[in-house]
């Protein structure tokens, strides 16, 4: 660790615990939180809700040996967010924004696409590309999403590396049906049923089919001869469909969605210049993917044993029109070789009262096929079949004595192609009480480069098949408050990054390349209070590099140096409930030579009515009219993709029965 990095952290690291320390001994004083705060137990469950994504077992924010933030559907729909994007661009340190393609990513602690997304705790990605369907799920459908901020790969293994966000989805008897309206033709319909079984079992399924126009976007990139005033419609169609079977201690689901946009053309981007006109032109880009998983466990009074096995099929497709000629990119046959098999088991065993040792084996295989198509009459592979298999054990040790918690463990993990790793984590947790807590922890993630990077050769664009496994070890300092309807987390975070991938122009060339070692430092503080019929969430999240020309850490620039967040919403009448929220992103470059994003705005407000089973809520989205963008979080040579359009407003009727 650098002496002048490691001096810099410490100074964050005294204002972190400066800060904290100065707005503990505001919320501890009981006289003024017994005059502020009326509490209601649904308040109270909803500040000191369980997580369970960083552990095994449920527990409080401020003991749980990780840094989690989680929202309940309830909060999340009283704030106007009403996407999961919304949601998780609301926590603290998370970005979220799109590709070239016009599919979502996140960036978490400034570092984009390394995030694990679980739904109900089960890995869903592409095996290729690591796409993620955050546009596949029905809001309707979450209870709560709860996300670590930092590396989980002791429990969930590889593409942990960044972060994990776990959507965890409802299980509440009722059913409810919800149909929204908005601009450019948006139509959303969103189902969730729950039947209880006889055997004391129950069944639920969930569903949502969304089209949209989409708005009017324009694609900003001065390294190509395209004018930057061309515009194309975002066309959108995506619908989802998730069943869950639970009886007793057995476990199944599936999941399947399809996704569909339009985004800009390939060729624009990566086509030799000259090769076709100067001009811009809309490209289709489909998803298609299923998640059917299983899982059956069974405890003694010490021991709890969990096997379980889960299969993912994830295909996608991009089709352009240029020059009146169809060109389609595709996988061989139709996508059925592109999935992801795990099967795994784990054991918890108690062996004192203060002692418990987590144990776990699991296997996964990936394989993608060919990708490629027909260009102008010439088949092209864009890239080759890639077949993975990755086996990994894993050993934790959970001890605790008086306030104190201390976890020990490590993942050791083995990829045919690249390499074998071993990922420690050691956290220790001191509880002042049970309302206060200070947090040391200690993880290492781990992601291997995708078969798009090793193997693509498309154009210009070539990817390097001796490409190393990406590493990022991360040091968290944590203080934790949650009493009396009030929770606030403050957090120093320090982490080296080995190897990541990226795609660097290198003469006429995009080459995949392994980057240089490289440190970033930064806080965030996230802090929500109720109060009588009201509700504030605030955070605020800082990046040391961000915004930053560094030459080992190229993706710096991309990266605001702040962004906040913000909310409030309040209950003026006994059925009603209104509030406003605003976001900002400081100003970032996607590349020097390229467009600088100036500072975003975003002010959402919203309002509804409850009316017995009848629910209306009415979203004003973008209030400020701003023209949203982001740096491409993948290809960050391509300049700077829209994201949404300019204010809308957003009409949703549900219905409980």
């Amino acid at each position: 660790m650098p002496n002048k990095g490691f001096s810099k952290w410490l100074m964050l690291l005294g204002f972190s615990l400066l800060t904290s320390t100065a707005l503990s001994a505001e919320l501890t004083d009981n006289n003024t939180l017994d005059g502020l705060f009326s509490l209601s137990l649904e308040e109270v469950l909803a500040l000191r809700m369980r997580v369970s994504v960083a552990s095994t077992k449920p527990e409080t924010i401020t003991q749980t040996p990780a840094i989690v933030s989680t929202l309940n559907r309830q909060q999340m729909e009283k704030l106007g967010l009403t996407t999961l994007t919304d949601v998780l661009s609301f926590i603290p340190g998370f970005i979220m924004g799109k590709t070239h393609e016009g599919t979502a990513a996140v960036m978490i602690r400034g570092v984009s696409v390394k995030a694990l997304l679980l739904l109900d705790g089960v890995p869903y990605r592409e095996p290729g590309n690591n796409n993620q369907p955050f546009a596949g799920i029905a809001f309707q459908s979450i209870e709560r999403i709860e996300a670590i901020r930092g590396p989980g790969a002791v429990i969930y293994g590889s593409n942990a590396t960044a972060g994990v966000i776990n959507i965890i989805t409802r299980q509440d008897e009722g059913s409810q049906v919800a149909i929204e309206v908005g601009p450019h033709e948006s139509f959303n319909k969103q189902l969730y049923y729950n039947h209880a079984l006889t055997q004391g079992g129950q069944i639920s399924i969930s569903a949502h089919h969304h089209k949209s126009l989409g708005f009017k976007a324009r694609h900003s990139n001065t390294g190509t001869p395209a004018p930057q005033d061309r515009s194309y419609r975002t066309q959108t169609q995506n619908q989802s469909l998730y069943l869950k079977y639970q009886l007793s201690d057995f476990n199944f689901s599936i999941h399947n969605f399809n996704y569909q946009t339009h985004a800009i053309d390939p060729t624009f981007i990566t086509g030799v210049s000259g090769l076709f006109p100067p001009d811009l032109y809309p490209s289709t880009f489909r998803e298609r993917a299923t998640l059917v998983h299983s899982d059956y466990q069974w405890q003694t009074a010490k021991t709890q044993v969990k096997i379980y096995s889960h299969y993912n099929r994830y295909d996608t497709d991009v089709t352009t029109l240029v020059l009146n000629t169809r060109l389609k990119g595709q996988y061989d046959q139709g996508g059925d070789n592109n999935y992801r098999w795990v099967g795994g088991g784990r054991l918890e065993n108690t062996l004192s009262p203060h002692l418990t040792l987590l144990t776990g084996l699991e296997y996964e295989h990936r394989e993608t096929g060919n990708y490629g198509g027909d260009y102008f009459g010439t088949p092209i592979i864009a890239w080759r079949a890639n077949r993975t298999y990755e086996t990994s054990s894993y050993g934790q040790l959970d001890y605790t004595q008086d306030k104190w918690r201390m976890l020990l463990g490590a993942r050791y993990v083995n990829n045919n192609d690249a390499g074998d790793a071993w990922l420690p984590r050691m956290s220790l947790v001191y509880n002042f009480d049970f309302f206060h807590s200070i947090k040391l922890l200690y993880s290492v993630g781990f992601t291997s480069p995708s078969a798009t990077a090793k193997y693509i050769q498309l154009n210009n664009v070539v990817g390097d098949e001796h490409l190393k496994a990406e590493t990022i070890s991360t040091l968290d300092l944590a203080y934790s408050y949650n009493h009396n309807n009030a929770l606030f987390v403050a957090n120093t975070f320090y982490f080296e990054a080995d190897n990541f991938i990226g795609f660097k122009p290198q003469g006429i060339q995009v080459n995949a390349v392994n980057s240089p070692s490289f440190q970033r430092y930064g806080f965030e503080l996230d802090y929500q209070k109720n109060m009588h019929n009201k509700q504030l969430l605030a955070n605020f999240s800082y990046h040391h590099q961000g915004n930053e020309i560094i030459a080992d850490d190229p993706i710096a620039i991309t990266v605001p140096k702040y962004t906040v967040n913000l909310a409030l919403h309040f209950k003026p009448y006994e059925q009603q409930t209104a509030g406003a929220s605003v976001q900002l992103l400081s100003e970032r470059n996607n590349d020097p030579a390229k467009d600088t994003l100036s500072p975003l705005w975003l002010l959402n407000a919203h309002y509804d009515v409850l009316f017995k089973q009848t629910e209306i809520n009415v979203n004003i989205k973008n209030i400020l009219d701003k023209d949203v963008r982001q740096g491409d979080m993948v290809a960050q040579f391509v300049g700077s993709v829209p994201v949404s359009g300019r204010t809308s407003l957003l009409v949703n009727l549900k219905y409980k029965f």
